[in-house]
C-alpha cells in the first residue's frame, strides 16, 4: 500500500476536482444561493456594512469571500443594489446577476472543497499516517454531504475548510507549543467563527474543553495564551466585525435561548443514514474497533494522544445537535460529520491491512458510490442511505430538460419556482414576506412591464393550482394570453401566445 501511496493519493485528487466542477453550469438555483450571491455582491458592489445586512443573520466572512468574482464579472448589479433588506423574499428580481454570477461563485466553493479535503488527509496524517489521511481523505470524497456543500453557494464548505484547519492547528499546537501553531490556530479560528451562525461555537466549545484535558505539560503562561485567543477570537467577530444589532437567533424561529433546546433523534439517525455506503463502512468499523480495542482506547484517552480530540470533537458535536432544535435540519449536521470521517478513515484502513474481504468491501462500495453519483447528479442533497428524497428538486430538474433557454435559472424556493427574467412581474412571497408584498406588486405590477414581457414570448412557469385564480400573482399579469404545454403535479409551463 505504502509504495502506491503517491498514485492513490492524485487519483483521489483528481477525482474530487473532476466531481467538484463537473456540472456547475446547471441552472438550478438550490435554496440561498440566490440570496448568499445577492449578499456576496453588495460586499463589492455596496459597502462591507450593506453586505452584512443582507441575510444578517450570518456573519459575513464566508459572504464576503464569495463576492470575490463579482470583481471580475460585468452585468447588471444595479439589479442587486436595489433588492433592499426589507424585500428579502424577492432576490429572485435579480436574475440577471444571478445569472452570471452563479457558476463562478459556486466554483469558489468547489475550491473550498478541495481545500476541505486536503486538510483532512493532513489531519489524518498529523494524527496517524499518510494512510490513515489517504483513507479518510477518500470516504470524504465520497461524501454525498461535504460534495454537495462543495458544489452549491452556501456557507457550510467555507465553515468546514476552516474549521478543518482550526483543528489543524489546534493538534499541532498540543503536540507543540510553538508560536506559530498559536497564530495559525488564531487566525482559522476567527475565519471559523466569522463563516456561519451556530456551529463554529461548538468548535470553540470543544476547543475550550480540548486543551486542558490534552495538554501534557500544562503551563500558566499557555493556558492563559490559549484561553485568550479564544475570547480575543470570539470579540473579533461578534463585536468588531459583525454587530448587527439584531436577535440573530430570531431569525432561525428561537425566540429565546431556552428555546433552542429540544431533544432530537435526527443526529444519530444522520451518521448512518447520510455521506455515503463507505462513510456507513467506515462508522461501524469505527464501533467495532473501538470494543475490541477498548482498553488500548481508554490509554490513549489517559495518555492524552492527539487523537482524542477527535473523540471529543464526536461526542460534544453529537451531544450538541442532539439537544438542539438547530439539529432538526440535516444542513446543519455537515460540521458533526468532520471528526467521523478521520475516525472512519482510521478505522477503515486498520481492517483493510488486515482482511482481503475489506479490501473488496472498500472496492465494492466505491463503485456503487460512483454509480449513485451518475444517477443521483445533481441532488446529491437529496441523498440518504436506503432512500432518495427531494420531489421538488427532481420536480424542478424535469423542468429545466423541458425548457432549452439559457436565459433560464430555478430555484426550489416554493412557490417561486423559477427565475425567469427580471421582467416578471410575480413577486410571490417566500415564508413570512405577505406584509411587503402590496410595495413590491406597486413597483412590478404595471402595464408597461406586462407589454414588454408579452413582446419577449418567454415560456412562463408557474408553481400552484391556477395561475387565473392566484391572488397572490399580480391582476395585469393575468391578461398575458398564453397556453399551457405542460405540467409537472403543481408545477406548469405556459407559452406567451
Amino acid at each position: 500500500m505504502k509504495k502506491y501511496f503517491i498514485i492513490f493519493f492524485v487519483l483521489i485528487l483528481l477525482f474530487s476536482i473532476f466531481i467538484n466542477f463537473y456540472g456547475l453550469e446547471n441552472p438550478y438555483i438550490f435554496n440561498d444561493e440566490g440570496t448568499l450571491i445577492i449578499s456576496a455582491i453588495k460586499f463589492y458592489k455596496a459597502n462591507f456594512s450593506v453586505g452584512i445586512q443582507y441575510a444578517v443573520e450570518h456573519p459575513p466572512i464566508a459572504k464576503f469571500i464569495m463576492g470575490i468574482p463579482s470583481n471580475f464579472i460585468v452585468t447588471a448589479y444595479e439589479d442587486t443594489n436595489a433588492i433592499k433588506n426589507e424585500i428579502y423574499g424577492w432576490n429572485y428580481l435579480a436574475w440577471l446577476p444571478i445569472k452570471d454570477l452563479y457558476i463562478p461563485i459556486r466554483m469558489m466553493s468547489a475550491i473550498f472543497g478541495i481545500f476541505s479535503l486536503l486538510f483532512i488527509f493532513l489531519i489524518g496524517k498529523e494524527l496517524y499516517n499518510n494512510e490513515v489521511g489517504l483513507f479518510s481523505m477518500l470516504i470524504a470524497t465520497f461524501s454525498f454531504d461535504l460534495l454537495t456543500y462543495s458544489r452549491l453557494i452556501l456557507m457550510e464548505i467555507y465553515m468546514v475548510a476552516f474549521c478543518l484547519v482550526t483543528l489543524y492547528f489546534f493538534i499541532r499546537l498540543i503536540k507543540n507549543e510553538k508560536i506559530i501553531n498559536f497564530i495559525g490556530f488564531f487566525i482559522f479560528l476567527v475565519l471559523s467563527l466569522g463563516s456561519r451562525t451556530g456551529q463554529p461555537l461548538i468548535l470553540l466549545f470543544i476547543m475550550a474543553i480540548s486543551y486542558p484535558l490534552l495538554t501534557k505539560k500544562l503551563q500558566k503562561k499557555n493556558i492563559l495564551a490559549f484561553y485568550a485567543i479564544l475570547f480575543i477570537a470570539y470579540i473579533a467577530i461578534f463585536w468588531l466585525i459583525y454587530n448587527p444589532n439584531a436577535n440573530v437567533w430570531g431569525y432561525f424561529g428561537f425566540s429565546t435561548p431556552l428555546s433552542l433546546i429540544e431533544l432530537n433523534a435526527i443526529p444519530l439517525f444522520s451518521l448512518f443514514l447520510r455521506n455515503s455506503y463507505l462513510f456507513l463502512f467506515g462508522l461501524i468499523s469505527s464501533i467495532f474497533l473501538f470494543i475490541a480495542k477498548r482498553k488500548e482506547v481508554v490509554s490513549r484517552i489517559r495518555n492524552k494522544t492527539p487523537d482524542t480530540v477527535l473523540l471529543l470533537f464526536a461526542l460534544i458535536s453529537l451531544l450538541a445537535f442532539s439537544f438542539l432544535r438547530y439539529g432538526e435540519n440535516v444542513r446543519y449536521l455537515i460540521f458533526m460529520f468532520i471528526p467521523f470521517y478521520i475516525i472512519g478513515g482510521y478505522a477503515t484502513y486498520y481492517f483493510f491491512k488486515k482482511y482481503n474481504v475489506v479490501k473488496l468491501i472498500v472496492i465494492g462500495l466505491v463503485i456503487v458510490t460512483l454509480y449513485q453519483m451518475m444517477i443521483y447528479y445533481p441532488l446529491f442533497l437529496n441523498y440518504y442511505n436506503f432512500a432518495f428524497t427531494g420531489n421538488n428538486d427532481m420536480i424542478a430538474n424535469k423542468v429545466l430538460n423541458e425548457i432549452k433557454d439559457e436565459n433560464l435559472i430555478v430555484t426550489n424556493y416554493l412557490p417561486v419556482l423559477v427565475y425567469n427574467a427580471k421582467s416578471i412581474p410575480m413577486p410571490v412571497p417566500i415564508a413570512n414576506c405577505g406584509e411587503i408584498m402590496a410595495a413590491t406588486n406597486l413597483t412590478n405590477c404595471n402595464e408597461k412591464d406586462i407589454k414588454n414581457l408579452a413582446l419577449k414570448k418567454p415560456m412562463i412557469v408557474y408553481y400552484g393550482p391556477n395561475i387565473k385564480n392566484d391572488s397572490i400573482i399580480c391582476d395585469v399579469f393575468k391578461t398575458i394570453n398564453m397556453t399551457e404545454i405542460e405540467n409537472f403535479q403543481d408545477v406548469h409551463i405556459f407559452k406567451v401566445d
